[in-house]
């Protein structure tokens, strides 16, 4: 997805038809202007300027971006406008997960959006849907599969991980450095949690594998406590590869799941209030996840 900030440099260069006076404009070098550029030509798939020594043409696709990019900067330039003039507003962001995207998601928001109390709190598995749902929280950041969950929320992605088997150092498997199937966990009992439509979705790839639903462990009511009961050997979990960051790895393994679906990494809203700071603070994940 396009930045504000790629978009700003297309529409100066746009304005300028020179890549030099744009650069000027702005405040940056002409080499990373154009490189800014280069990368949103490369996102969208198609050419947006013609260059030449003496200056620059719109193609016919630049053409059409330059009022979707104009509407799009001004839109941003209002909210940063309503943030230096108005009251301090607040954004309760939930963390189901401990993430390092996250936290850097969040530092960059709070960076850009100085005058805006940003609230993180951590939420247990099962909690962070209601909670979002009934406004105690304005937006949520989510690891799932890639099935997002309920439909009273909105949703978009700002990046993915692969995932891997989280098991006991003494389990049997965490001799398999090289990694296992989805198929070979038949034996295995999986932590839940109290999210029972999370839990199912979380299982729904080995449960495709197995032909079966898998084995159970009573209900986790926070990533710690999945964790944990990893770690004393009661059962095995999925998670994303981040995990080896995120978490002590005392008395843990990790292996890499061979033919599981990508771990998707969400924000969450209710439906109809996207508000320019939500927005905001997704197009930063999306761009930290980069």
């Amino acid at each position: 997805m396009a930045t504000v900030h790629q978009l700003r440099c297309f529409l100066a260069v746009a304005r300028e038809r020179h890549f030099t006076r744009a650069a000027e404009t702005l405040g940056v070098s002409p080499s990373s202007l154009s490189e800014t550029v280069a990368t949103l030509e490369k996102l969208v798939g198609r050419r947006l300027l013609e260059r030449s020594p003496r200056s620059v043409t719109l193609t016919d696709a630049g053409a059409e971006l330059l009022p979707l990019a104009s509407r799009t900067v001004n839109s941003m330039d209002r909210v940063e406008d309503w943030i230096r003039g108005g009251s301090t507003p607040t954004l309760k962001v939930g963390v189901s997960v401990p993430s390092e995207e996250v936290d850097t998601a969040l530092r960059l928001a709070a960076e850009r959006f100085p005058q805006v109390h940003w609230s993180p709190q951590r939420v247990g598995l099962g909690d962070w849907a209601g909670l979002v749902a009934g406004g105690r929280l304005d937006c949520a950041f989510v690891a799932e599969p890639d099935v997002p969950a309920a439909s009273e929320l909105e949703a978009e992605a700002y990046g993915t991980e692969e995932a891997v088997l989280l098991v006991a150092s003494g389990h049997p498997l965490a001799a398999r450095t090289e990694g296992v199937r989805l198929a070979e966990l038949g034996d295995e009992t999986f932590v839940t949690t109290t999210d029972n439509d999370g839990a199912r979705r979380w299982l729904a790839p080995i449960e495709a594998a197995l032909g079966r639903h898998p084995y159970t462990l009573r209900s986790a009511r926070s990533f710690e406590e999945v964790v944990e009961t990893v770690r004393v050997g009661q059962a095995v979990n999925l998670a994303g590869t981040a995990i080896r960051e995120n978490v002590v790895p005392r008395g843990l393994a990790f292996i890499p799941l061979l033919d599981a679906p990508k771990i998707v990494h969400r924000l969450y809203w209710r439906v109809g209030e996207r508000s320019p700071l939500i927005a905001g603070l997704l197009e930063i994940a999306q761009d930290s996840a980069r």
